[in-house]
């Protein structure tokens, strides 16, 4: 991808997004009154550091919106009668050979599902399918940064914490972050070797190897122990459960209905308790300080 396209695509982002009011999740906060020291901060991304009207990426949480109309707009067609269907079943198809392979949680390239997925061959310009691709996300997944986010981000930085993200994600979330925070992830203050990204690994949360990794490149990098490490997300299984069992601490950020998942009906995560919970980003200072 080129620096034109590159800005192209931050632009639809931006113009494609409109500010979000998160609505209060059923649940309060429970903060630690003392802690060992925090030196680094993990952050899922969907629902949690960027508000989600899907929850999760758009892909993920819901893409049952017909692919039709981004297609036509870009001059082009589904390859299925079923047109409603075509995006859903080009990804499933794509996790049960994953599967096979003893993938239990795979994770596909957007970009290759929308090249299955059009009728037209050859495949049209990988631009024109990243163009779509982006547009769809947009469409299906509005997002806007959650409250607070910028300030605590700036707070981590002022602390010298190591900054990383493990998200599900694709090609286009760090185009996301850039247009919704003004940068890249590193002029945000993340470490480039602790960006796990689920589309480039080929398996998405909770696979711990995802977590774990993040976790190793810290201890390796930086001597970083897991313990000193928070890991926040929205979702219980997909993001405090593995970073517990990494040995990390668990944050459960639970400040929007919509994105809040804490599983209570899953019995595997029965005896799984968060680290702490949060209902707000800003709350998150109080547990990075020095400790006790």
């Amino acid at each position: 991808m080129n620096s034109t396209e590159h800005r192209a695509l931050v632009e639809i982002v931006r113009e494609r997004s409109r500010p979000r009011e998160p609505e209060p999740a059923l649940a309060g906060p429970s903060l630690p009154q003392s802690a060992a020291p925090v030196r680094a901060v993990l952050f899922d991304i969907y629902g949690t550091l960027i508000g989600s009207g899907a929850g999760d990426i758009g892909t993920d949480g819901n893409c049952e919106v017909p692919p039709t109309g981004v297609l036509a707009d870009a001059g082009l067609s589904p390859r299925s009668a079923r047109q409603e269907n075509v995006l859903r079943q080009a990804i499933e198809g794509r996790h049960r050979e994953a599967r096979k392979r003893g993938i239990l949680h795979p994770e596909v390239d957007i970009v290759e599902v929308w090249r299955e997925v059009v009728a037209e061959r050859p495949a049209p310009d990988p631009r024109l399918l990243r163009q779509v691709a982006v547009t769809y996300e947009c469409l299906v997944n509005p997002v806007w940064p959650s409250p607070g986010c910028r300030e605590i981000l700036n707070l981590c930085r002022s602390l010298d914490l190591k900054l990383g993200i493990v998200s599900n994600a694709q090609f286009y979330t760090p185009l996301m972050l850039e247009a919704l925070l003004g940068g890249p992830p590193d002029s945000l203050g993340f470490d480039p070797d602790l960006l796990i990204w689920s589309w480039r690994e080929g398996m998405a949360k909770p696979d711990i190897r995802l977590c774990r990794k993040a976790l190793t490149r810290l201890e390796n990098r930086y001597g970083i122990a897991p313990g000193e490490t928070l890991c926040i997300g929205n979702d219980m299984r997909n993001d405090i459960a593995p970073a517990q069992a990494a040995g990390a601490r668990g944050v459960l950020y639970a400040g929007d209905c919509r994105s809040y998942r804490p599983r209570t009906d899953d019995a595997a995560l029965a005896r799984i308790r968060p680290w702490a919970i949060v209902t707000s980003l800003d709350q998150l200072a109080g547990l990075l300080g020095p400790g006790d």
